[in-house]
C-alpha cells in the first residue's frame, strides 16, 4: 500500500486484506460499549441505541478511509443524478420484490395492511434498527465502499462481489455469541446469498440506493416459509412460481449496466477492471 499525493494506492493483496479490516472493525464497534457485551441486551432499547450510533460512526469512519484510496462520490454509487436515484431504485426493489411475490400474496391474506412496520411505540428502535439503520449502513460499508477499493485494487468485478460478498457473510459470525450454530449457520448461507445479489445490483445499476432498498425489503420479509396448510395454498404456490421464473428472466436485462451508465463499467474510473 503507497502513498501517492495524498492518495492511498492499492493492489490486489492490500485492497482485499482493507476490505477484511474494515469488516472487522464493523463488528468490533458493535462491542465498544460495555452493555453491548452482555450476551442478554442485544435487544435492550438503550444498547440498540448505543449500537446505532457505533455503525453510523463507523460509516463516517469507512467513508473517510474510500476518500484516502481516492474513491469520488460517483464512484461510491452516490450520483445525485435524479435519473439514476429513481430508475436505479424502481429496478432494484422492484426485482427483489418479484423474487418474494408469493410471500408477498401469502402476507397480504395474513395479515393485509396490518403487516406494515411500525416506527413508533416500544418496537419503533427495533423496527429502526432492522428495516433502516442496519440495512443502510451494512450496503454502504460492505457494498458502497469496500466493492470500489477493490476495483481500485485491480481485481475483477467478479471478485469484487465475490470479497464483499464472503466478507458480509462471515460478518455475522459474531451472532454465536447469543444464538444457537445452527440458526447461524443459516443466517450465513443467507445472509452471503444476499450479499451476492445485493453486490451485483450495485455493480449493475452502479447507485447505492438500489442494494439498500434490496436489504430493507429483505429484512421486512424474513426468510420464505410457505404455509402448505393455507386454504389458498395452490395460488400462493402459483406465485412462488411466477414470482422466481419473472425474477430469472428479467434480472439481466433490467439491470444492463448501458441503461444507467454504471461507474463500475466505466473505464474511464476503473481503468483496469474487466
Amino acid at each position: 500500500m503507497n502513498q501517492t499525493a495524498g492518495v492511498v494506492t492499492l493492489g490486489p493483496t492490500s485492497s482485499a486484506l482493507l476490505c477484511v479490516s474494515l469488516s472487522l472493525g464493523f463488528v468490533l464497534s458493535l462491542y465498544v460499549w460495555k452493555d453491548s457485551r452482555i450476551r442478554t441486551n442485544r435487544d435492550n432499547p438503550s444498547v440498540v441505541k448505543l449500537r446505532i450510533i457505533s455503525v453510523c460512526t463507523y460509516s463516517v469512519f469507512s467513508f473517510f478511509v474510500a476518500w484516502l484510496c481516492g474513491i469520488t462520490f460517483e464512484e461510491l454509487g452516490l450520483s445525485p443524478d435524479l435519473f439514476k436515484v429513481v430508475a436505479t431504485s424502481i429496478v432494484g426493489l422492484g426485482l427483489t420484490m418479484i423474487i418474494f411475490l408469493g410471500p408477498l400474496l401469502e402476507l397480504y391474506l395474513e395479515c393485509g395492511l396490518n403487516c406494515l412496520p411500525r416506527f413508533t411505540g416500544p418496537q419503533g428502535i427495533f423496527t429502526l434498527r432492522n428495516l433502516v439503520v442496519g440495512p443502510l449502513v451494512e450496503e454502504f460499508v460492505f457494498r458502497t465502499v469496500m466493492i470500489p477499493i477493490l476495483l481500485k485494487g485491480g481485481w475483477s468485478r467478479g471478485y469484487a462481489v465475490g470479497i464483499s460478498m464472503i466478507s458480509f457473510g462471515l460478518s455475522h459470525v459474531h451472532h454465536l455469541y447469543w444464538n444457537k450454530p445452527i440458526l447461524v449457520l443459516v443466517q450465513l448461507i443467507y445472509t452471503s446469498i444476499f450479499g451476492a445479489y445485493s453486490s451485483f445490483l450495485l455493480v449493475r445499476l452502479g447507485h447505492f440506493l438500489p442494494p439498500a432498498l434490496a436489504h430493507m425489503f429483505c429484512n421486512f420479509m424474513g426468510l420464505p416459509n410457505p404455509n402448505f396448510q393455507h386454504p389458498k395454498f395452490p395460488l400462493i404456490a402459483v406465485t412462488y412460481v411466477v414470482g422466481l421464473a419473472l425474477f430469472c428472466f428479467l434480472l439481466l436485462p433490467a439491470t444492463e449496466p448501458s441503461l444507467y451508465d454504471s461507474v463500475y463499467y466505466n473505464q474511464n474510473a476503473f481503468p483496469q477492471v474487466e
